[in-house]
Parts: C-alpha cells; sequence; structure tokens
C-alpha cells in the first residue's frame, strides 16, 4: 500500500477526513474538540480494531443497514428487537433487553476507570448520566448542584456540541481544563497529566463502542438466534430435498456413503 494511502487511512488520525465524518455536531466548532486525545486514543488500539473504528466512525460497518446497501443481505432489521432498522447509532441505543444490559455494564466501567484516574467526582457523575439517558434529552439539568466552576462548563460546552459526538470519542476540551484544575488541588510532587486523562477518557467511550458490537455479533451469530435456526431448517429441508429425489444420482461415487443408511446418515 502507498504510504500516503497509509497515512490517509491509518496515520494521521486528527485529518481533514477524520473531523468531516457522519457524526454531526450541534452546535460549536472542531476547535472545541480534544483532537490531539483522539489521535492518541485511537493509536494505542491494535491495527484491526483501529481499521473498524475508521469503518465505524464513517458509517460504514458491516451493520444491516450497510449490508443490505452492499447487497449482502436482503433486509435492514435489527436482530434484536427486530423492528428497527440496524445502524450503528441503534447498535449502540437499542432498548431490547441483551442491549440496554451491555450498555449500562459498559458505562459503569468507564466510570470505575475515570474513578482510578481520580476523576473529580462530578465529572463521573455527569458524564454517567448523560450517557444512561442518550439518546434521549437529558432530565438532569444540575440547575441546583454545587458544581465546580471548570465542571460546569465542561458540561455546558459538551451539551452544545451534543453527547452522540462525545460517545463516538470527540470530548469537549474542557474536560482536560476541569480535570486539570482538579489535579492541581490533589497534586504532590508527582503530578499527573490531564492530557493522558483526556485520552483514557477517549479510549474507553471507543471501547465501549467496540463492546455493543462484541455483544452484537454474539447475540446475532448465537445458534440459537431465529435467523440462525431458520437457516437450519432451510439447510435441512433442502439435504431432504436431495435425498429423497434422483439428484443423488449426480453426485461421485465416493460421496455415495452418505445416502446408505437413512436419512440420518447425512448429518
Amino acid at each position: 500500500m502507498p504510504k500516503y494511502l497509509y497515512d490517509a487511512t491509518y496515520g494521521k488520525l486528527m485529518s481533514i477526513p477524520y473531523e468531516s465524518t457522519w457524526v454531526p455536531l450541534l452546535y460549536g466548532h472542531h476547535d472545541d474538540i480534544n483532537w490531539k486525545a483522539i489521535g492518541e486514543a485511537i493509536a494505542g488500539f491494535p491495527l484491526g480494531q483501529r481499521q473498524w473504528f475508521f469503518k465505524e466512525l464513517s458509517g460504514c460497518s458491516a451493520n444491516e443497514k450497510f449490508m443490505k446497501i452492499r447487497k449482502r443481505w436482503t433486509h435492514n432489521k435489527w436482530h434484536i428487537c427486530l423492528r428497527k432498522v440496524e445502524d450503528n447509532d441503534h447498535v449502540l441505543s437499542c432498548k431490547g433487553k441483551a442491549a440496554r444490559n451491555s450498555w449500562k455494564n459498559s458505562v459503569q466501567q468507564l466510570i470505575d476507570k475515570l474513578e482510578e484516574l481520580d476523576t473529580e467526582p462530578f465529572i463521573c457523575i455527569v458524564i454517567k448520566d448523560r450517557l444512561m439517558s442518550w439518546p434521549k434529552l437529558p432530565k438532569e439539568k444540575f440547575k441546583y448542584d454545587a458544581l465546580p466552576t471548570e465542571t460546569r462548563i465542561a458540561l455546558e460546552s459538551q451539551d452544545r456540541l451534543g453527547w452522540k459526538p462525545f460517545i463516538y470519542g470527540r470530548v469537549a476540551t474542557t474536560w482536560k481544563y476541569a480535570q486539570e484544575k482538579w489535579l492541581i488541588r490533589l497534586s504532590n510532587r508527582y503530578k499527573r497529566s490531564s492530557q493522558v486523562w483526556s485520552t483514557t477518557l477517549v479510549q474507553q467511550l471507543l471501547q465501549i463502542q467496540w463492546d455493543m458490537w462484541e455483544n452484537r455479533n454474539e447475540i446475532l451469530h448465537n445458534k440459537d438466534h431465529i435467523w440462525q435456526r431458520r437457516k437450519r431448517a432451510l439447510w435441512d429441508e433442502e439435504i431432504s430435498n436431495i435425498f429423497n429425489t434422483n439428484i443423488r444420482e449426480r453426485f461421485l461415487q465416493e460421496d455415495m456413503k452418505f445416502f446408505l443408511n437413512g436419512e440420518k446418515r447425512r448429518f
């Protein structure tokens, strides 16, 4: 692969093609996003996951909607609730029990990781509230909560940018400043980096997407899923038709052993 093509695909993650991918901002500007943290976060994943993130962020991952566009599927229904069209957003926001349990567990793992990093407590509270409310508008405004000034500014900034971009890793730069202020308050002679904290935050958000995708695949390819049972039923019917017709005569002589001892022999 030519170097310029490799760099455009896997290299400079702060490039214009990445910034102009399909996840829109509500308000605000691209300059309000911590692009450095995004680049460092994605660079920390194995190449295979980085390739998948590139497709996910561009809206081209192998969900049902895109598989239908590629003519690999005849429908675009979501295989958990069997009603909605499956696109990237629905993988994350499906109200099916299995999907919601996976989402709750993934969000809690994010919060646990942030707490390990000595995150300012109210940052954990407001991020968890917003993620558990998404994609609906959040009910909690934190109007009467004694949020630190920097945390409130970060929350309002992310509210303007939108929480869908946040989930896809586009975190407001003001989160870094809020955590920086908290780290200064806690500081000892071993000062921790707010930029490292920001990078870890983005990594955990991307990990949520990966975990939800893995959960989706486990359900879709489970042998007991209704679609898998239908496939097996069609295969059984096709094999039975072959066994019960003269099509068997078209098989090679060495394959005739599959027809010797009754229909069950075919398995």
